[in-house]
């Protein structure tokens, strides 16, 4: 059975987001073209269903968010899991985005992992970014349900639509070195980004000392979001490394990319690439851990590499990007052609024929929906 023809679907998407992310600007704006019609950012409540109820209840990141009206005292999984439940049993068709691999059921977060298996279990339709992800989903979800999970790989797109486009002139350019601390003679490493534990700002700041160049900066842009990030930023006493821990606007961050010579992701695990293509967007070459995510999404060619987690094989790739310039921009030409293969309208009919399916066949083997409610 397929969604009929001409029909639109109204997705809500939990947990709370912004539209100002890239990200959430790029798909969004992608599936509206293809019969999805974004109806707002919805809380997991009691109150839920909406009235009306969506017809897809689209799961994203910061799965932690999704607890944020748990009454006190309720175990926030268990309070998470029986309203995903819920907005089944309504008749509304539950997708899911997978954005970070690496951590899937990690016992560590038992929130998250209970959250993450309750999902792989009773999710009617998963979208992933990469072969390697739908591969990894594919292979948790089949001994937790008596149905295969559908997985659609909608790769990302390419971000220069969505990066600040005003030409920099040469003033624009000398406020970002001074905002930086970056002298006449110095390099720059930036890393690009709210600050997140998968980040691993540890790692970055040991590479970067075991760099132990005067002639290099390292900045550090963005709001800090976890509390491992703050603890690092809090130690440091390097003259070397600049910190700006706040958000900033589209064209500060335009000009720090323009300034860079390289970006620098260090991470140990598999995640949602978007810095990386965010960097490539910009015209910065890019040092990064050698994950098959990365890799997915910048090509093989596309980074500098280096071995994941290791602050010395951080040091030296930056190393040989800093010292072979002409090889380094050859990578961010075959980030560029690789990215340019990708489109988000591409990605977004994947996601549109995804979600009319998994729409499609909820309702045929569902039961009917109970009743919407407006209140308790």
């Amino acid at each position: 059975m397929s969604f009929p023809a001409g029909a639109r679907l109204s997705v809500a998407r939990a947990p709370w987001t912004t539209d100002e992310n890239p990200y959430q600007l790029a798909v969004y704006a992608a599936l509206a073209a293809h019969g999805i019609d974004l109806v707002g950012t919805a809380d997991l409540s009691e109150e839920w269903p909406t009235d009306p109820a969506p017809d897809v209840l689209h799961i994203q990141w910061r799965l932690d968010r999704l607890a944020r009206r748990a009454p006190q005292g309720e175990d926030p999984a268990t309070w998470v899991c029986d309203r995903l439940d819920q907005v089944r049993r309504t008749g509304t068709t539950l997708a899911w985005t997978v954005h970070e691999p690496g951590a899937l059921l990690d016992p560590a977060d038992p929130y998250r992992s209970s959250v993450e298996r309750h999902l792989l279990t009773h999710a009617d339709v998963a979208l992933v970014h990469d072969e390697p992800t739908a591969r990894l989903v594919t292979a948790l979800a089949r001994p937790l349900r008596t149905r295969e999970l559908p997985v659609a790989t909608t790769p990302l797109g390419d971000y220069r639509p969505f990066v600040e486009s005003t030409p920099l002139d040469a003033e624009a350019l000398d406020d970002a070195r001074d905002r930086l601390g970056v002298g006449a003679h110095q390099r720059l490493v930036l890393a690009q980004g709210a600050l997140r534990a998968d980040k691993d700002l540890p790692l970055l700041v040991a590479a970067f000392d075991r760099l132990g160049r005067d002639d290099v900066v390292l900045a550090v842009a963005g709001r800090i979001a976890d509390a491992t990030s703050s603890a690092t930023l809090r130690s440091l006493g390097r003259r070397n490394v600049r910190i700006l821990p706040r958000h900033l606007p589209s064209a500060d961050v335009a000009a720090h990319y323009a300034v860079a010579d390289l970006a620098v992701l260090a991470r140990r695990v598999d995640w949602t690439p978007s810095s990386l293509l965010f960097a490539v967007a910009h015209d910065t070459p890019v040092v990064a851990p050698d994950l098959p995510t990365n890799r997915a999404a910048i090509g093989d060619r596309g980074a500098t590499w280096a071995t994941p987690g290791d602050p010395l094989a951080l040091a030296a790739a930056l190393r040989r990007a800093l010292d072979d310039p002409t090889a380094a921009a050859a990578t961010l030409r075959a980030a560029q052609r690789h990215v340019a293969d990708r489109s988000w309208g591409r990605s977004a009919r994947i996601a549109a024929r995804a979600l009319s399916a998994a729409v499609a066949d909820r309702r045929a083997t569902a039961p009917d929906p109970e009743p919407a409610t407006t209140g308790p």
